[in-house]
């Protein structure tokens, strides 16, 4: 499924290029720090944007999926507990938002983001950077899907997710050597 637009800040392809690599870089690691120092309440939140995220896929409402996504990604943010990091990735929000808007969602999306929450509520910063190294591949295989970015800004994105996977998974699974259809989701 598709959402609908308007988009509130126009991306161009070296845009989209931008701001997933400053998601790829900042969110893998802040996400790690969420695991750490989330409070119960904050965890709480990002259960409840989950929780609005499915209801939202479930009543085809791209725009509300679009919101609590965001509001997902905004909430980890701040669990951090890096007030830096925190500023920066709210500095992302219209171009994510935009972002997030203009690309497929689907239950393959949420339960990346479900893999994310788990492991942030179970402690484990390496699993949640994993978690969120997986999603953010996702996200890079559908903008190749759709044409927003090219192989050669996949290859370069990946690259920056192989660490958290360990040399595996993100960096491995080059985009050329991946099945032209993919399961649609995105975070």
């Amino acid at each position: 499924m598709h959402k609908p637009g308007p988009w509130s800040v126009v991306l161009t392809s070296r845009r989209i290029e931008e701001v997933m690599e400053a998601r790829c870089v900042v969110e893998v690691g802040l996400v790690s720090m969420a695991a750490v120092r989330a409070t119960d309440e904050q965890i709480e939140q990002m259960g409840d944007a989950l929780a609005e995220m499915t209801r939202a896929l479930s009543q085809n409402d791209g725009r509300l999926y679009s919101e609590h996504d965001v509001r997902f990604h905004m909430l980890l943010a701040e669990s951090s507990g890096n007030v830096l990091l925190s500023h920066f990735t709210h500095s992302l929000g219209a171009p994510l938002q935009s972002l997030i808007e203009f690309l497929p969602y689907s239950s393959a999306g949420l339960l990346h983001h479900r893999h994310i929450l788990d492991a942030v509520r179970r402690r484990n910063p390496t699993a949640a950077a994993r978690a969120m190294a997986r999603l953010m591949s996702h996200t890079v295989s559908l903008l190749l899907e759709h044409g927003h970015l090219t192989e050669s800004d996949c290859k370069a994105l990946n690259v920056l997710l192989a660490a958290a996977e360990g040399g595996q998974g993100a960096a491995a699974a080059a985009p050329a050597d991946r099945s032209p259809r993919l399961e649609a989701g995105i975070g």
